[in-house]
């Protein structure tokens, strides 16, 4: 597998006030590097009641969006870089032994998905920046690399909506922010699925010199708690041998007790 682009690769949350929601939007094709520190916001409002993200894993309205964009984009990718979790360090709310074609519940942030099917599809969990945990199944046949990604990502308590984060078209913007740094990027579709609090989008990317890879992302939001992203991505060369078990992951994805 060729080497991951640095703009693809997961982006440590950065440090700092939280920005209220409805503040400026990203600005479409920067990513926060790692490490980077942001001008400083003003405070936000008193924490409302209901489970806080850890102080480690909360993210400004920026970073939040920009970290979301590029997990989505590529978190898989980078995945199958870094060394799996160890057993004990798995979330007990996700049962790791659990069967890849089993329902998924995580109780903790609240969110259920039924994975593609064991038989063509291995789970391998992956720790990354900030604490949190990347899931991914990756197809079993030899040379693909088409897989499907979770992970979820601690934001502040003022993060109550959707709309915290500006309109759908400011999130597919950001979704699509690596677009002219050497990826060429395009959005196939965008939908709207207020039950799940979350967006689905439909796009293909391709790095320079690669590959063109057809993804879709389901965006959502765990109100004053986090964003779960779910992704899967296949070459296009291959999507239509996979597209029914991916979409249907995809499809699959419930919000809980939001």
């Amino acid at each position: 597998m060729a080497p991951v682009p640095p703009a693809f690769l997961p982006v440590a949350p950065l440090r700092g006030a939280a920005i209220r929601p409805g503040g400026r939007v990203a600005h479409r094709g920067r990513v926060p590097v790692c490490g980077a520190t942001p001008p400083s916001p003003p405070p936000p409002p008193a924490a409302a009641a209901g489970p806080a993200a850890p102080a480690a894993a909360r993210l400004t309205r920026r970073a939040a969006l920009s970290t979301a964009g590029a997990v989505a984009a590529a978190a898989a990718l980078a995945a199958a870089a870094a060394p799996p979790l160890p057993a004990s360090a798995a979330a007990p709310a996700v049962a790791p032994a659990a069967a890849a074609d089993a329902a998924v519940t995580d109780e903790q942030i609240g969110f259920a998905y039924t994975p593609p099917p064991a038989s063509d599809f291995t789970r391998v969990d992956t720790a990354i920046s900030g604490g949190r945990r990347l899931t991914v199944y990756t197809h079993n046949t030899s040379g693909s690399d088409s897989n499907l990604s979770v992970v979820a990502t601690g934001v502040s308590s003022d993060f109550t909506a959707l709309t915290s984060f500006g309109s759908v078209d400011n999130v597919a913007k950001t979704i699509l922010g690596t677009s002219g740094k050497g990826v060429d990027a395009q959005m196939v579709s965008v939908a709207k699925r207020p039950a799940d609090n979350a967006y689905v989008f439909e796009y293909t990317m391709k790095v320079k010199d690669g590959p063109t890879r057809r993804l879709l992302t389901v965006f959502s939001l765990q109100p004053g708690q986090s964003i779960i992203t779910l992704t899967a991505q296949a070459r296009e060369e291959e999507w239509p041998s996979v597209e029914s078990e991916l979409r249907a992951a995809i499809d699959s994805y419930r919000l809980l007790h939001k």
